[in-house]
């Protein structure tokens, strides 16, 4: 009879614990996906245009100051800096100044590219790790991401 007691009272003690186990809290992409600032973005895709093939040195990348509102980066060849505004998922920048350094071949094309791109941004999306750079139409224009091997 005390067996019968103690495995019942055992299966009720297991069937209530297991009832007050709430499953662990998972993040939503929002709260997992990196911040603007504080995050250095290195430049994948510009358009269509796949930038994996680019020596590790010859990635775009960009970096927000929020407390400056200011951005900077290297284009490929050359660093930039300029005023950036943001509010939710609008986005825009400059003018951006940047350096002159000479640049030929792949990597001074790309460059072009992500400067031309950079001024037709108008808003934003984070999606996991990437930041996606959008034009008025909702296309993008530039995608980045995050660059944790830095």
């Amino acid at each position: 009879m005390h067996i019968h007691r103690a495995v019942g009272a055992a299966i009720i003690l297991l069937s209530l614990s297991a009832c007050a186990r709430t499953p662990p809290a998972t993040a939503s992409a929002s709260e997992r996906a990196p911040e603007l600032a504080g995050t250095h973005w290195r430049a994948e895709r510009i358009g269509s245009a796949d930038l994996s093939a680019l020596e590790p040195a010859r990635w775009p990348t960009l970096e927000f100051d929020p407390d400056e509102n200011r951005v900077s980066g290297h284009g490929g060849c050359n660093r930039y800096a300029g005023p950036y505004h943001h509010e939710g998922d609008a986005l825009g920048f400059g003018p951006l100044a940047q350096t002159k350094m000479g640049c030929d071949g792949p990597a001074g094309r790309i460059e072009q590219q992500f400067q031309a791109a950079l001024a037709e941004v108008t808003s934003k999306r984070v999606v996991d790790d990437h930041l996606e750079l959008l034009d008025a139409t909702g296309q993008a224009r530039i995608v980045l991401r995050a660059d944790t091997k830095r």
